[in-house]
């Protein structure tokens, strides 16, 4: 309850572009992809649920208008994707030429968004930071490392889910112009987790945790997937229920089995990048001007 509180609190300040799955969507589905992880993952992570929720929750405060930093303008699109904006194009792989394919449909990249990107990159900088754990195991400066940018990565995996972040129609039915009308369902989705009482084990429980050596296609194919369910959330609108307040006395099963089934989309996502980098690691042969500080 202490934790619902604080995210009812919170969630007066921020605004609905800001977020997806609110903080305690993002813890939950956090500790679920540590819990779900195989026990080929190092055990100090599978352990480390609470730390890796703990860090989740920091590409947000890159993006909070009311802290005195200039991060926002930088960070913000790399949440989401407004996926039918490309009019059918393929993403290419690379920052540079997704750049050049915004210019070519006379597009703003920053306002089309950079989400299967920044997934891609914080999978890479996690896959490094496996390799140094593979040749330094014991170090606790290693295992830190390790753990911060795992739980960057889940914030970001997290989003994919979110199918709000993946289309121009964020928040309300956008028109020809693609201006959202600012409508608040944004908000009540993001919220949903705490709303519909989701747990980390309800989420965790038999999921199979699928290989993906690919994380570019498997952060497009999950964003994809979330595109195809805007029209779900939209027919769903009149039963979301208000995102703060008390508790919803009764909710709408379809609205649980939805919130419950992207979430565990999320954690699958999760883990899986999670070993795929694990994976990865072992094949990372580190440079040999790289070495850990010896304290003298």
């Amino acid at each position: 309850m202490a934790a619902a509180a604080a995210v009812v609190v919170l969630a007066a300040g921020l605004t609905a572009t800001a977020l997806a799955w609110w903080p305690y969507g993002h813890w939950t589905v956090t500790r679920a992809a540590a819990e779900a992880l195989p026990q080929d993952v190092p055990e100090f992570f599978r352990k480390a649920g609470g730390t890796l929720a703990f860090y989740t929750n920091d590409p947000d405060l890159w993006t909070e208008g009311k802290l005195p930093v200039s991060l926002r303008p930088s960070q913000m699109p790399e949440h989401f994707i407004d996926y039918d904006l490309l009019r059918g194009r393929k993403l290419p792989v690379g920052r540079a030429e997704f750049g050049a394919l915004c210019r070519e449909l006379q597009l703003d990249p920053d306002k089309v968004g950079w989400l299967p990107y920044a997934i891609r990159d914080w999978h890479d900088r996690l896959t490094i930071a496996f390799a140094e754990h593979r040749k330094w195991p014991a170090d606790e400066r290693v295992k830190a490392k390790v753990l911060y940018i795992g739980g960057i990565l889940s914030h970001f995996t997290a989003d994919a889910a979110q199918p709000l972040h993946s289309t121009v129609h964020f928040d309300g039915k956008a028109g020809p112009g693609g201006k959202s009308p600012r409508s608040g369902i944004h908000f009540k989705v993001d919220a949903l987790p705490d709303r519909a009482g989701l747990k980390a084990g309800e989420l965790a429980k038999d999921l199979d945790i699928p290989e993906l050596p690919d994380a570019f296609a498997a952060a497009v194919a999950a964003i994809e997937e979330s595109a195809g369910k805007v029209d779900k959330v939209y027919e769903l609108e009149a039963a979301l229920p208000a995102p703060t307040g008390p508790p919803p006395e009764k909710l709408d099963p379809a609205v649980r089995e939805f919130a419950l089934a992207r979430c565990r989309a999320a954690v699958r996502l999760t883990a899986g990048l999670w070993l795929s980098a694990w994976q990865a690691s072992a094949k990372v042969k580190l440079p040999e001007w790289h070495q850990v500080p010896v304290e003298k």
